[in-house]
């Protein structure tokens, strides 16, 4: 008796499929009707809205060499590089900045960390035309990257000033015969490192750009043919919604008439 039940309820889901198949297809036209103008008003709205064109560039998060010397001449050292700023912040502090100047910045701006490399960051800035973009792009570093950053300019300065004088100190000491004991290999590394610093405070950064601004020469939004499809797909499934709608109000309102 069980497995005849379970067939008769498999059988009675097999009806209200076709039963709802049967409906879908009865209201057909509704449905072609709601999709194609659905379709349709999101084709106008696609092809009216302006073009847009991206400009990217690549910049570098600022790093300083550190070298710890070594007190024994069997240990080797070579200098590493690290970062002075931590990147995530540094992208924090960045979004947080464009937002606070929405009204200067009108325009799209994206910002990515190189998941490889977390010293490089992308702008990605968007305008009417490439020259546009480029110039946007140019907009958001001058007054960005380089006023917006210095007081941490500032801090850096300070801190590096502080590691040249300690380097002075180390290198004073071994030339006088002192306690420290220096492989050729660290007085090498020491007065690479110094080299670096002082460069970079000739002229500090922050951020600073370390490839060409490359401006798309088609438009890279609005996608046209994506906005179409997702419209269609969207409009097909309201349409069927309605219908089944509209079908299940006259039922009911049939089914009240005959109670009446």
């Amino acid at each position: 008796m069980q497995n005849q039940d379970n067939a008769i309820h498999a059988y009675d889901d097999e009806i209200d499929l076709f039963e709802l198949m049967h409906k879908i297809l009865q209201r057909w036209k509704m449905i072609a009707g709601i999709t194609i103008a659905v379709t349709i008003i999101a084709a106008i709205v696609a092809y009216t809205l302006p073009k847009q064109y991206m400009a990217q560039a690549t910049y570098e998060i600022f790093t300083t060499p550190t070298t710890t010397p070594t007190t024994t001449p069997t240990t080797p050292t070579t200098p590493t590089t690290t970062l002075l700023f931590e990147p995530t912040a540094i992208k924090e502090y960045i979004d947080s900045a464009i937002k606070f100047k929405k009204e200067i910045y009108n325009f799209e701006v994206n910002i990515n960390l190189n998941k490889d490399n977390k010293r490089y960051i992308s702008f990605e800035v968007f305008g009417g035309s490439p020259q546009e973009a480029a110039n946007n792009l140019r907009q958001v570093t001058d007054n960005l990257l380089i006023n917006g950053f210095k007081e941490k300019i500032a801090d850096a300065q300070i801190i590096l000033k502080q590691k040249v004088q300690s380097i002075d100190e180390t290198l004073g000491l071994y030339k006088k015969g002192g306690y420290i004991i220096l492989e050729p290999t660290s007085i090498s590394n020491l007065m690479q490192e110094k080299q670096l610093i002082l460069q970079w405070l000739e002229k500090p950064y922050i951020v600073k750009q370390v490839s060409t601004i490359e401006a798309s020469q088609k438009p890279v939004k609005p996608k046209k043919m994506l906005i179409i499809a997702v419209a269609f797909i969207s409009g097909l499934f309201m349409s069927i919604f309605v219908a089944l709608f509209v079908d299940a109000y006259y039922n009911w309102k049939n089914s009240r008439k005959i109670e009446v």
